[in-house]
Protein backbone atom coordinates (compact mmCIF):
# COMPACT_ATOMS: atom_id res chain seq x y z
CA UNK A 1 0.00 0.00 0.00
CA UNK A 2 2.60 2.50 0.60
CA UNK A 3 4.27 1.73 -2.70
CA UNK A 4 0.83 2.61 -4.42
CA UNK A 5 0.73 5.38 -2.39
CA UNK A 6 4.03 6.22 -3.26
CA UNK A 7 3.95 5.83 -7.01
CA UNK A 8 0.04 7.87 -7.17
CA UNK A 9 2.22 10.57 -5.12
CA UNK A 10 4.89 11.09 -7.72
CA UNK A 11 2.29 10.80 -11.02
CA UNK A 12 0.18 13.36 -9.20
CA UNK A 13 3.15 16.09 -8.79
CA UNK A 14 4.69 15.39 -12.11
CA UNK A 15 1.30 15.97 -14.30
CA UNK A 16 -0.73 18.48 -12.64
CA UNK A 17 0.04 21.88 -12.80
CA UNK A 18 -1.41 25.13 -10.76
CA UNK A 19 -4.78 25.98 -13.07
CA UNK A 20 -4.93 29.43 -11.04
CA UNK A 21 -3.00 31.71 -8.96
CA UNK A 22 -3.34 30.50 -5.18
CA UNK A 23 -4.97 33.16 -3.46
CA UNK A 24 -3.73 34.77 -0.32
CA UNK A 25 -3.69 33.53 3.05
CA UNK A 26 -7.74 34.12 3.97
CA UNK A 27 -8.77 33.23 7.63
CA UNK A 28 -9.33 29.72 9.31
CA UNK A 29 -12.51 29.59 9.00
CA UNK A 30 -15.96 31.61 7.95
CA UNK A 31 -18.46 31.55 11.01
CA UNK A 32 -20.69 33.69 8.80
CA UNK A 33 -21.04 30.17 7.03
CA UNK A 34 -22.67 29.03 10.24
CA UNK A 35 -25.19 31.59 9.50
CA UNK A 36 -26.43 30.02 6.07
CA UNK A 37 -29.23 27.20 6.24
CA UNK A 38 -28.24 25.92 2.96
CA UNK A 39 -24.73 25.36 4.33
CA UNK A 40 -25.65 24.36 7.68
CA UNK A 41 -27.79 20.90 6.56
CA UNK A 42 -24.70 20.23 3.53
CA UNK A 43 -22.76 19.75 6.26
CA UNK A 44 -25.39 17.67 8.86
CA UNK A 45 -25.92 16.00 5.83
CA UNK A 46 -22.45 14.64 4.95
CA UNK A 47 -21.75 14.10 8.72
CA UNK A 48 -24.42 11.46 8.65
CA UNK A 49 -23.39 10.33 5.50
CA UNK A 50 -19.37 9.88 5.92
CA UNK A 51 -20.85 8.44 9.69
CA UNK A 52 -22.49 5.36 7.53
CA UNK A 53 -20.50 5.10 4.37
CA UNK A 54 -17.59 2.99 5.54
CA UNK A 55 -19.00 0.41 7.84
CA UNK A 56 -19.55 -1.21 4.88
CA UNK A 57 -16.39 -1.45 3.75
CA UNK A 58 -14.43 -2.33 6.84
CA UNK A 59 -17.21 -5.21 7.58
CA UNK A 60 -18.45 -6.68 4.24
CA UNK A 61 -15.41 -9.08 4.00
CA UNK A 62 -16.15 -10.06 7.82
CA UNK A 63 -19.64 -11.02 7.34
CA UNK A 64 -19.03 -12.85 4.53
CA UNK A 65 -16.65 -15.02 6.69
CA UNK A 66 -18.51 -15.25 9.41
CA UNK A 67 -22.32 -15.80 7.85
CA UNK A 68 -21.32 -17.10 4.53
CA UNK A 69 -18.25 -19.38 5.40
CA UNK A 70 -16.22 -17.53 3.28
CA UNK A 71 -12.38 -18.63 2.92
CA UNK A 72 -9.65 -16.20 3.21
CA UNK A 73 -9.05 -15.96 0.18
CA UNK A 74 -13.12 -15.04 -0.77
CA UNK A 75 -12.83 -12.18 2.05
CA UNK A 76 -9.72 -10.55 0.02
CA UNK A 77 -11.79 -11.48 -3.37
CA UNK A 78 -14.90 -9.53 -2.15
CA UNK A 79 -12.35 -6.46 -0.92
CA UNK A 80 -11.01 -6.10 -4.15
CA UNK A 81 -14.57 -6.40 -5.57
CA UNK A 82 -15.82 -3.39 -3.70
CA UNK A 83 -12.56 -1.30 -4.53
CA UNK A 84 -12.15 -1.89 -7.78
CA UNK A 85 -15.90 -0.73 -8.77
CA UNK A 86 -15.02 2.82 -6.96
CA UNK A 87 -13.00 3.59 -9.56
CA UNK A 88 -16.15 4.06 -12.18
CA UNK A 89 -17.73 5.04 -9.12
CA UNK A 90 -15.73 7.77 -8.75
CA UNK A 91 -15.82 9.06 -12.16
CA UNK A 92 -19.00 8.68 -13.80
CA UNK A 93 -20.81 10.82 -11.19
CA UNK A 94 -18.75 13.77 -11.88
CA UNK A 95 -19.73 13.60 -15.66
CA UNK A 96 -23.40 13.19 -15.02
CA UNK A 97 -23.33 16.28 -12.40
CA UNK A 98 -21.32 18.04 -15.28
CA UNK A 99 -23.06 17.85 -17.96
CA UNK A 100 -26.74 17.06 -16.54
CA UNK A 101 -28.04 17.59 -13.28
CA UNK A 102 -25.64 19.43 -10.83
CA UNK A 103 -23.24 17.83 -7.83
CA UNK A 104 -26.07 18.52 -5.27
CA UNK A 105 -28.87 17.25 -7.90
CA UNK A 106 -26.89 13.88 -7.92
CA UNK A 107 -25.79 13.89 -4.86
CA UNK A 108 -29.06 13.64 -3.34
CA UNK A 109 -30.44 10.15 -5.26
CA UNK A 110 -26.54 8.80 -5.05
CA UNK A 111 -27.23 9.05 -0.96
CA UNK A 112 -30.32 7.76 -1.48
CA UNK A 113 -29.56 4.99 -3.36
CA UNK A 114 -26.94 3.91 -0.74
CA UNK A 115 -29.16 3.85 2.01
CA UNK A 116 -31.24 1.82 0.17
CA UNK A 117 -28.86 -1.03 -0.49
CA UNK A 118 -27.83 -0.76 3.25
CA UNK A 119 -30.99 -1.68 3.93
CA UNK A 120 -30.87 -4.61 1.56
CA UNK A 121 -27.82 -6.04 3.15
CA UNK A 122 -29.95 -6.78 5.90
CA UNK A 123 -31.84 -9.84 3.27
CA UNK A 124 -28.97 -10.90 1.78
CA UNK A 125 -27.81 -13.66 4.34
CA UNK A 126 -25.83 -16.58 3.95
CA UNK A 127 -26.37 -16.30 0.26
CA UNK A 128 -22.53 -16.06 -1.53
CA UNK A 129 -24.19 -14.52 -4.37
CA UNK A 130 -25.87 -12.21 -2.11
CA UNK A 131 -22.51 -10.85 -0.43
CA UNK A 132 -20.82 -10.47 -3.80
CA UNK A 133 -24.14 -8.80 -5.01
CA UNK A 134 -24.31 -6.55 -2.79
CA UNK A 135 -20.52 -5.79 -2.32
CA UNK A 136 -20.16 -4.85 -6.09
CA UNK A 137 -23.32 -2.54 -6.36
CA UNK A 138 -22.29 -0.91 -2.82
CA UNK A 139 -18.45 -0.28 -3.67
CA UNK A 140 -20.22 1.40 -7.11
CA UNK A 141 -22.84 3.73 -5.58
CA UNK A 142 -20.44 4.54 -2.27
CA UNK A 143 -17.62 5.56 -4.10
CA UNK A 144 -19.79 7.97 -5.84
CA UNK A 145 -21.15 9.75 -2.95
CA UNK A 146 -17.54 10.19 -1.70
CA UNK A 147 -16.88 11.91 -5.18
CA UNK A 148 -19.72 14.21 -4.84
CA UNK A 149 -18.55 15.52 -1.33
CA UNK A 150 -16.28 18.59 -2.87
CA UNK A 151 -17.76 19.84 -5.46
CA UNK A 152 -21.24 19.80 -4.18
CA UNK A 153 -19.87 22.41 -2.05
CA UNK A 154 -18.77 24.85 -4.51
CA UNK A 155 -22.12 24.51 -5.76
CA UNK A 156 -23.60 26.01 -2.99
CA UNK A 157 -20.85 28.81 -2.53
CA UNK A 158 -20.83 31.87 -4.67
CA UNK A 159 -17.93 33.46 -3.46
CA UNK A 160 -14.86 31.18 -4.72
CA UNK A 161 -12.36 32.87 -2.67
CA UNK A 162 -14.28 31.54 0.78
CA UNK A 163 -14.39 28.23 -0.81
CA UNK A 164 -11.30 26.44 0.38
CA UNK A 165 -11.92 27.89 4.33
CA UNK A 166 -15.60 26.73 3.94
CA UNK A 167 -14.39 23.66 2.64
CA UNK A 168 -11.69 23.36 5.26
CA UNK A 169 -13.99 23.46 7.99
CA UNK A 170 -16.84 21.21 6.76
CA UNK A 171 -14.02 18.44 5.83
CA UNK A 172 -12.96 19.24 9.71
CA UNK A 173 -16.50 18.39 11.07
CA UNK A 174 -17.08 15.28 8.78
CA UNK A 175 -13.74 14.01 9.74
CA UNK A 176 -15.07 13.31 13.34
CA UNK A 177 -18.19 11.22 11.52
CA UNK A 178 -14.76 9.01 9.20
CA UNK A 179 -13.25 8.89 12.54
CA UNK A 180 -15.91 7.29 14.75
CA UNK A 181 -18.21 5.96 12.42
CA UNK A 182 -17.04 2.36 11.97
CA UNK A 183 -16.47 1.75 15.62
CA UNK A 184 -19.75 2.76 16.74
CA UNK A 185 -20.81 -0.26 14.14
CA UNK A 186 -18.34 -2.54 15.69
CA UNK A 187 -20.18 -1.72 18.93
CA UNK A 188 -23.17 -2.32 17.79
CA UNK A 189 -22.36 -5.54 16.38
CA UNK A 190 -20.67 -6.89 19.46
CA UNK A 191 -24.04 -5.45 21.42
CA UNK A 192 -26.09 -7.33 19.28
CA UNK A 193 -23.99 -10.55 19.94
CA UNK A 194 -22.22 -10.58 16.92
CA UNK A 195 -25.31 -10.24 14.47
CA UNK A 196 -25.35 -7.08 11.98
CA UNK A 197 -29.11 -6.26 12.02
CA UNK A 198 -28.57 -2.72 14.19
CA UNK A 199 -25.45 -1.93 12.66
CA UNK A 200 -27.49 -1.91 9.77
CA UNK A 201 -30.40 -0.39 10.56
CA UNK A 202 -28.33 2.55 12.07
CA UNK A 203 -26.05 3.05 8.83
CA UNK A 204 -28.80 2.96 6.51
CA UNK A 205 -30.93 5.46 8.67
CA UNK A 206 -28.02 7.59 8.84
CA UNK A 207 -27.56 7.89 5.59
CA UNK A 208 -30.95 8.32 4.66
CA UNK A 209 -31.23 11.04 7.40
CA UNK A 210 -27.91 12.55 5.52
CA UNK A 211 -29.64 12.33 2.30
CA UNK A 212 -32.97 14.18 3.83
CA UNK A 213 -30.31 17.11 4.72
CA UNK A 214 -29.36 17.62 1.75
CA UNK A 215 -32.46 17.52 0.06
CA UNK A 216 -33.17 20.70 2.84
CA UNK A 217 -29.93 22.16 1.52
CA UNK A 218 -30.89 21.97 -1.72
CA UNK A 219 -34.17 23.71 -1.81
CA UNK A 220 -32.66 26.22 0.76
CA UNK A 221 -30.27 27.11 -2.34
CA UNK A 222 -32.72 27.33 -4.92
CA UNK A 223 -35.87 26.50 -3.68
CA UNK A 224 -38.64 24.49 -4.99
CA UNK A 225 -36.95 24.62 -8.91
CA UNK A 226 -36.90 21.19 -9.89
CA UNK A 227 -34.90 21.57 -12.84
CA UNK A 228 -32.20 24.52 -11.27
CA UNK A 229 -28.53 22.79 -11.69
CA UNK A 230 -26.88 23.00 -8.54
Amino acid sequence: MGFVTLVVAIAINLLLRMRVPARKSGSLADWEAFTEAPYVFFVVGFFLIYWAVYFAFYYVDRYGHTFGAFTPTDSINILLVTNGLGIPGRILPGYIASKWCGPLNTAIPTATLVAILLFCWIGVGDSHSGVYAFAAIYGLVASAIQSLFAVSLAALTDDSSKLGTRMGMVFSVVAFASLTGSPIAGALIQAGDGTYLGAQLWAASSMLLGAAALTVARIGRTGFVLRAKT
